[in-house]
Order: structure tokens, then C-alpha cells, then sequence
């Protein structure tokens, strides 16, 4: 399950309840990879924009369960050197390295650490996204 940013968070209850527009990322989203997990008010500390990492596209699932899911594996190209160990992952507005705002994020458990010509994947449906 992940947990929204303050930044989306403030987005949305402003645009429910104060009437202040938001403009939505649209449908293009970006998964980011974190070696030190974001926190709601912190950026944590993504993978290193090096050895060719780089964010990947994300696309969800329609909310049906009460959650909305990613559609297909999320692949990782395989790295050209160590990323180091990937202990959550955020979905963010912006494909550039440390730009744009995450709007949301989870630890994944187990950690998973990537080493020089390995991949890292997230499963079909893997990442879980609701409100409660």
C-alpha cells in the first residue's frame, strides 16, 4: 500500500473542498527507485543518475477493490554499475532524476539490492495505491 505525499495530499483537499484548481500530471507518470524512502514531507534519496538508471513510465489499472493497481511489470534497464539497495519506490509527475513532485510512495519488502548488469522489476499489480 502507498502513502501519498503532503504535496498531493494539500492538491487534493484544496481542490475537493476549496474549490482551487489542480491540474493532474495527466497520464503520463514515472516510476522512481529509492536507496532512502521518501517520507511525506521529504524527498528521500532516489538511486544515483548514473549506470543507467533512470525513471520508467508507470501506467494504473482502472480503481476497482478499492485501490487502483499498476498495469503490466515495470522493468528496470539493467544497470551498468552498482544502484545499490533499492528499499522503496515513488510515483512521480516528472521523467528527469530528481525533478518534479512524488505523489506517492511505499517501501518494498524485501529490499532489493541491484548490482552492475541486473534489472530491478515490479510486478503486474505489485504496487498498490488507496485511500482509507
Amino acid at each position: 500500500m502507498s502513502t501519498f505525499s503532503d504535496y498531493l495530499e494539500e492538491k487534493l483537499l484544496e481542490h475537493t473542498f476549496c474549490n482551487t484548481a489542480y491540474t493532474s500530471p495527466g497520464t503520463t507518470l514515472y516510476l522512481a527507485l529509492y536507496t532512502t524512502a521518501p517520507t511525506d514531507s521529504t524527498s528521500g534519496t532516489e538511486v544515483a543518475n548514473s549506470n543507467g538508471y533512470s525513471r520508467q513510465q508507470i501506467a494504473f489499472n482502472a480503481y476497482s477493490g478499492g485501490k487502483i493497481t499498476n498495469n503490466g511489470a515495470e522493468t528496470f534497464t539493467a544497470s551498468g554499475g552498482n544502484w545499490g539497495t533499492v528499499v522503496a519506490v515513488a510515483v512521480t509527475d516528472n521523467a528527469s532524476h530528481g525533478t518534479g513532485n512524488v505523489l506517492a510512495y511505499t517501501a518494498i519488502d524485501p529490499t532489493v539490492t541491484v548490482n552492475d548488469g541486473e534489472t530491478f522489476t515490479l510486478a503486474d499489480q505489485q504496487l498498490e495505491i488507496s485511500l482509507d
